[in-house]
């Protein structure tokens, strides 16, 4: 039978069926009202499709409507599997440029270090979405990658990174149904050769380095001076900033970074709570023991930070400008902050500690050693960062003879086949 607006308005719970079209009815249920349609498709199996709200769709309109699906079901076809399909091309047309603001929101912010969120959002804004930006994601194929990535031949390092940050946002698409499974266009894209850095400081670099850091110290303490041939003057953090890094091979984070509150200078450790690779402990040596005590004599007890900056109760930042003027004045060449780590690292294997030893130090986060760092206790580590901060002081101090072995990196340490 006909049904009226007020009859719609007033139906109590349950299936209210319409005569005008066979399978149409009013469905009440939890204070709900919709249209519905009922039907079998072509293999007898009994759908239901949803028109609409009572309250929106009168009557009129939920009639045309089902006598439309009615049409269709007579001819073969499932009104229901239409709409199912249409919604899935509807979600998967997402554009690169929508699924990058979901990647950075859902997957990277909660998971990626802050630093690694930022390198992201510099690759998407600078490489990505100025090439992608507006294709849907799925229609994104591997010849627009590989263009991608080639346009990118004068930043090799980067294209390889943008490749790898392209990889993972496709896989999570495949996950989260943007598209079908083993679609990844990244997939067989060949990385470009990336030349790894070797470089660490030899003993006679270390011993100019010394000078210069001492001299970077004694200016900085000397009042100020009109003299426009004198060197620039460091903040007072950059040479205990630079000490740190040789004698820990913490990470540069790491350092400029450090709080107070996690120095644990009776116990000869820094405990930090957060780092590249989690929560870990940070051996000191005697050289950086006597850098942590003369910070702490002219320590502000009011700020948190071991190397405050010019800021109030803010660490300090700008160490690479800085070092850029140290290592010009040490002659050190194209040296990298980074290389202050290899060369704590190269240290300890030229006093002939184990890598796994090393690797503690460095704080390494490797999967295939992490289970026998488990038995390292203090004692071991204690000794062998004793033993690099004895060597960086003789280095800093004195210039070795040129008899001196140069420390050979990781890497090239392996033995040699006796040919037969």
């Amino acid at each position: 039978m006909a049904i009226t607006k007020k009859q719609v308005a007033t139906a109590g719970p349950g299936w209210h069926a319409v005569g005008d079209v066979p399978g149409l009815a009013l469905l009440v249920r939890n204070g709900q009202r919709r249209w519905v349609f009922d039907f079998r498709n072509a293999a007898g199996k009994q759908r239901r499709l949803t028109l609409g709200r009572g309250e929106v769709m009168t009557p009129d309109e939920a009639v045309r409507a089902a006598r439309a699906h009615r049409v269709a079901v007579d001819s073969g076809r499932d009104p229901l599997a239409e709409r199912e399909t249409a919604r899935r091309a509807q979600a998967t047309n997402v554009t690169v440029e929508a699924f990058a603001t979901r990647y950075l929101e859902q997957h990277a912010a909660p998971r990626k270090k802050r630093t690694s969120v930022m390198n992201d959002r510099v690759l998407l804004d600078n490489y990505v979405l100025p090439a992608l930006r507006r294709m849907p994601m799925n229609e994104v194929t591997r010849a627009d990658i590989i263009k991608l990535h080639h346009s990118m031949s004068n930043v090799p390092t980067y294209a390889n990174r943008m490749l790898a940050l392209c990889s993972k946002m496709f896989s999570l698409a495949e996950a989260w149904g943007v598209r079908r499974d083993g679609s990844n266009p990244c997939r067989h894209v060949a990385r470009n050769k990336e030349q790894r850095r070797e470089r660490f400081l030899s003993g006679a670099e270390l011993a100019k380095l010394g000078e210069v850091l001492d001299q970077v110290e004694r200016e900085a303490d000397a009042p100020p001076t009109d003299d426009e041939n004198a060197p620039h003057r460091e903040h007072p953090s950059v040479a205990p900033a630079i000490r740190l890094l040789l004698a820990t091979g913490a990470r540069l984070s790491e350092v400029l970074g450090l709080k107070w509150s996690w120095v644990r200078l009776d116990e000869r450790r820094i405990d930090l709570p957060d780092s590249k690779v989690g929560s870990r402990s940070l051996v000191l040596n005697t050289v950086a023991i006597g850098v942590l005590d003369e910070l702490a004599r002219r320590r502000d007890p009011e700020h948190p930070y071991v190397l405050p900056g010019l800021r109030k109760g803010q660490p300090f930042v700008g160490l690479g400008h800085a070092w850029a003027r140290v290592r010009e004045r040490a002659k050190l060449g194209d040296c990298r902050l980074h290389d202050l780590r290899h060369t704590h690292a190269s240290l300890g294997v030229a006093q002939n500690q184990s890598l796994l030893i090393v690797g503690k130090l460095l704080g390494h986060k490797q999967v295939t050693t992490a289970g026998r760092y488990a038995h390292l206790h203090a004692d071991p580590l204690l000794e062998a960062s004793e033993q690099i901060g004895q060597a960086l002081t003789r280095a800093m101090k004195k210039s070795p003879p040129a008899t001196t072995p140069v420390p050979v990196p990781m890497e090239r340490r392996t033995r040699r086949r006796r040919r037969g």
